[in-house]
């Protein structure tokens, strides 16, 4: 994965989180991905 994508699977979990907060922590885990990077 590059760091494009991350982003942007970071961006489409949160869109999820905030219409439903089912994913916090797959969205969690994205943040800590894109810190670690």
């Amino acid at each position: 994965m590059t760091e494009v994508s991350l982003i942007d699977s970071a961006l489409h979990l949160s869109f999820k989180g905030f219409r439903g907060l089912e994913t916090p922590f797959k969205l969690s885990v994205a943040i800590t991905f894109l810190l670690f990077s």
